[in-house]
């Protein structure tokens, strides 16, 4: 995957140490348009054209980086078959990268099997991948951890050992690419998971060791959003609330100021969670979506393969949100990557062939569903 001359450049990375790595910028030039926030739709930010983005998750680049069994970073043979979604799947036109806090900066061992250098480099030929088929990248920091803890699965919140690190250097290499979404922490669950303005506020502006946030000094989402404007990024920025981003009713006490009002919402629903209804998309949801772009950056069904794989909560979902604000709420399904589970779309990563009936039926949506080109 790599040539001489970029195994020469790793090496010398390495010699650096990752604190102070540099690491080419990634080009802002691409197929896929600039978009930034207007009102509450995404829109190109060169034509002021509305965005209508329908995606896929991508989860395997926050763990196969900690086993060590892909020399890539994630699930595929290569790293630009994470573009198979925008180049097979028609109307396709945003992938969400989940990533790795220890695996991008090199600390705590990990990556497993090899330097942080190659794992950055797969995500970067990722995102390039991506824009270059004309989709958007939505990167996110899905798995974390304080300290000397690696970071082996989700967090409770932004860590402030290594978060705002983590955040600096995305930006230095994504910053300038206003095809990338900068989506901030997957799945908040501070107080305990609890959804409240107490957990609300810790969102927002993190807290202590030991304090009601978490256990490990928390930094809030509006700290790392500054550090990001104070670097120059002018990415659209996603944020998400607590209780795993089950409902963002609260989205008043821990929405972010930015001074470029370039921030959108982020929901998670499945069916085992909380807001599950119409009634509460209505009343929960919909207020959001008047003010500012939701982005649904997790949706799916969650059935087991013993019990028997489902397509039935995912297509209620589309359906409402495809008629509610004129394309204001879009979704990302859960998930892309082949785990063997009743949520996975694909049977292979290289050909993108649809699961069924969970794959196929989400394939069909994204068809029809009239997304950007």
């Amino acid at each position: 995957m790599r040539n001489t001359l970029a195994a020469i450049l790793a090496a010398a990375l390495l010699a650096l140490g990752p604190a102070t790595a540099p690491v080419p910028a990634a080009a802002a030039s691409t197929a896929a348009p600039p978009i930034k926030v207007s009102g509450d739709h995404l829109v190109n930010a060169t034509t002021g054209a509305t965005f209508y983005a329908d995606g896929v998750n991508e989860a395997s680049w926050a763990n196969e980086c900690t086993q060590g069994s892909r020399t890539s970073g994630w699930d595929g043979s290569s790293a630009a078959e994470a573009a198979v979604p925008v180049q097979d799947w028609a109307g396709v036109n945003m992938v969400r990268i989940h990533l790795n806090e220890d695996c991008w900066l090199g600390i705590n061992g990990l990556p497993a099997l090899y330097s942080y250098a190659t794992y950055r480099s797969a995500v970067e030929t990722a995102v390039s991948a991506i824009n270059a088929a004309g989709g958007i990248a939505d990167v996110v920091l899905a798995w974390n951890a304080p300290g000397t803890t690696k970071s082996l699965g989700q967090g409770t919140m932004c860590d402030t050992s290594h978060c705002p690190a983590f955040w600096n250097s995305v930006a230095s290499v994504f910053g300038s690419n206003r095809s990338v979404i900068f989506e901030l922490y997957s799945e908040p669950r501070p107080d305990g998971g609890a959804d409240n303005a107490t957990a609300a506020a810790c969102v927002k502006n993190g807290g202590p060791a030991g304090g009601v946030c978490a256990s490990y000094k928390t930094t809030g989402l509006q700290q790392i959003t500054k550090n990001l404007r104070k670097d120059g990024a002018q990415n659209v920025i996603l944020e998400g609330g607590p209780q795993s981003e089950q409902d963002p009713y609260l989205w008043a006490d821990y929405k972010v100021t930015d001074p470029l009002n370039d921030v959108a919402a982020s929901w998670h629903t499945y069916p085992h969670n909380v807001c599950n209804t119409t009634s509460c998309w209505n009343s929960d949801i919909k207020p959001v979506a008047d003010q500012v772009p939701v982005i649904v950056s997790e949706v799916g069904d969650s059935a087991h393969i013993s019990t028997g794989c489902t397509y039935t909560y995912s297509p209620a979902v589309t359906a409402w949100t495809s008629t509610s604000d004129n394309g204001a709420i879009t979704p990302e399904a859960f998930v892309w990557d082949p785990f063997g589970a009743c949520d996975n779309l694909t049977t292979d990563l290289s050909t993108g062939a649809p699961t069924s009936p969970y794959g196929s039926g989400w394939k069909g949506f994204f068809a029809s569903d009239g997304a950007s080109p």
